[in-house]
C-alpha cells in the first residue's frame, strides 16, 4: 500500500458463503470463482487500516467474527444483521426493504440487486462483479 497515506488505507474482507472453486482453464486460470450452484452468500466487510495493528490482525477478526448462512431459505446472520430475500434486520430491528444502494458508503457502493461492488479510495478504485 505504498503512496497511499495511512488515514485513507482500508482493508476489505469478502467471505463466500458456501463453496467455490477457482477456474482451471482459459485466461481466468486460478483467480475467477467458480460457483457450484446459486445458493450462495457474500459478506464484503471495510474498514481503516488503522483500526488494526496489520492485515493479519484484520484477517484474523474477520475469521473469528461468527457467521451464518442458511441455503435452504437464504438467510445470513453477521455482525448484528440478519437478512433474507426480503427482509432486513439490524440488532432485531426490521428495516426498509428494498433498498436503492446495498451498500453506500465512501469507500464502497452497490446498487440494490445488481450484484456490483464499486470500490473508491482516492483515486484508487476496483469493481468486483459477483454475477457469476
Amino acid at each position: 500500500m505504498t503512496g497511499i497515506p495511512p488515514a485513507v488505507r482500508r482493508y476489505i474482507s469478502c467471505s463466500v458463503l458456501k463453496r467455490i472453486s477457482l477456474c482451471k482453464e482459459g485466461e481466468t486460470t486460478g483467480f475467477e470463482a467458480v460457483s457450484d450452484g446459486r445458493q450462495h452468500a457474500v459478506i464484503c466487510h471495510v474498514e481503516p487500516a488503522d483500526a488494526y495493528p496489520s492485515p493479519e490482525a484484520f484477517a484474523d477478526a474477520k475469521k473469528a467474527e461468527p457467521i451464518f448462512f442458511d441455503p435452504a431459505s437464504m438467510t445470513v446472520e453477521y455482525g448484528g444483521i440478519r437478512m433474507d430475500y426480503t427482509h432486513r434486520w439490524v440488532n432485531g430491528v426490521l428495516q426498509k426493504f428494498p433498498y436503492d444502494k446495498l451498500y453506500d458508503s465512501p469507500y464502497m457502493t452497490s446498487a440494490y440487486g445488481s450484484g456490483v461492488l464499486h470500490l473508491t479510495d482516492g483515486e484508487e478504485s476496483a469493481v468486483l462483479d459477483f454475477n457469476f
